[in-house]
């Protein structure tokens, strides 16, 4: 399960860092 919630984390900073300028 934390394998899984990593990955959401990991999605979610990437995605923050690809909108951030």
């Amino acid at each position: 399960h934390d394998r899984i919630r990593y990955t959401l984390t990991s999605e979610f900073d990437w995605k923050m860092e690809r909108l951030a300028p």
